[in-house]
């Protein structure tokens, strides 16, 4: 088939489905009862002489655990990370991994919607790489197609250093249009007071101990969620008579994060309650720990439906997401008058102009002429 034939009459994204001949084993996570070991990682169509299957487990499981390796979350190196006895856990709550799977899978539903062929090998620029952007470009949002297309140049990469592929046949794909940037919301002081009143109404002790010390993490260190998530029992370190968080962030970056004692005592509580119920936290393990089952480590998921939780009970309508708490931080901080460049060395962002951004919306709701109307006084 033609490359611009699938496109004949419109390849609707609703058709965009896996088809039950297309196995992705563990992309798919099919069966999550079975080890990595067990499960079959990769691609193939069909059964006998004519099926397709190029990439085995070893190979996949190398892309992700390098990909793992270069997220700073994490803080192991792949030696760790292989003889991790949570390995499986990571690969399967990590954000990012499940980004990189969602985008693989599209991909090649998209080849076999198309009848394309699927070994990597026959795969060029101008036939199937530019013919998947003017899908993705008329299907999804920009900030959507420039994640497919990151995840699939690393692919690429990846397979060419692996010798698969002799060119990266995304390198030469541009993304351009202007990038829809949605505003963060940012809760108020009012309503962060309204959501910890909730929490102080949780009937279940060991739940009410948990989601305290989740929401004072956020609200009292403005860290990311991803920096919440890796953080280790060892992490919470005191020094020079305060108690401290080491935070890991994006590109590296270490910064120590004082904690309020309010902080630091819904920690300690924590840290207590995980231990009366026989689960003790060591030193090298993560500190936030999974309350609704013992897989261990807590997931984004879990983050997220916490947080959905008590905006309803607090009868809070925006859209709150973990970032919002962050962005709660940094606006409460600018009103407060502490001084831009501070801030933004306390979040860790590597540019002022990235912090002045999250309180744009904070400096434009004071200076609005309608907060000046006299007319009522």
């Amino acid at each position: 088939m033609a490359p611009n034939n699938c496109f004949k009459g419109g390849l609707r994204r609703d058709l965009l489905k896996t088809p039950k001949q297309l196995s992705l084993g563990f992309l798919e996570d099919e069966d999550e009862d079975l080890s990595l070991e067990q499960q079959t990682i990769g691609i193939s169509v069909g059964q006998g002489a004519g099926a397709s299957a190029f990439f085995d487990q070893k190979l996949l499981r190398t892309f992700f655990l390098e990909l793992l390796s270069t997220q700073t979350a994490y803080s192991l190196s792949p030696k760790e990370l292989d003889d991790s006895k949570g390995l499986e856990q990571l690969l399967k709550h990590s954000h990012t991994i499940q980004n990189y799977k969602c985008d693989l899978k599209k991909f090649f539903s998209f080849l076999v919607a198309c009848k394309f062929p699927l070994e990597v090998q026959k795969l060029s620029y101008g036939d199937h790489a530019l013919v998947y952007k003017m899908f993705l470009i008329s299907s999804f949002a920009p900030k959507t197609v420039e994640r497919n297309l990151s995840a699939l140049k690393k692919f690429w990469d990846f397979l060419k250093q692996e010798g698969l592929v002799v060119e990266n046949i995304f390198e030469a794909i541009k993304v351009r249009g202007a990038r829809v940037i949605r505003e963060t919301n940012a809760l108020t002081k009012e309503q962060i007071k309204r959501i910890f009143c909730e929490i102080e109404n949780n009937l279940n002790p060991q739940l009410k101990v948990f989601e305290k010390m989740l929401f004072s993490l956020f609200l009292g260190t403005g860290a990311r969620k991803s920096e919440i998530l890796s953080l280790r029992r060892a992490d919470f370190i005191r020094k020079q008579g305060v108690h401290h968080l080491v935070l890991r962030g994006k590109r590296g970056k270490v910064r120590e994060v004082p904690l309020l004692d309010a902080v630091r005592v819904t920690l300690e509580d924590y840290l207590a309650m995980m231990a009366s119920k026989g689960r003790p936290i060591g030193e090298k393990d993560f500190l936030v720990q999974n309350q609704y089952n013992r897989s261990g480590r807590c997931c984004h998921e879990t983050i997220e439906r916490v947080i959905k939780k008590y905006l309803r009970l607090a009868e809070i309508d925006e859209r709150i997401t973990p970032h919002s708490l962050r962005a709660s931080v940094i606006t409460h901080l600018y009103q407060q008058g502490v001084d831009v460049v501070d801030i933004s060395e306390y979040v860790g962002h590597a540019s002022v102009e990235t912090t002045k951004g999250y309180i744009k919306r904070a400096k434009r709701v004071e200076e609005s002429p309608g907060l000046k109307i006299s007319l009522f006084n």
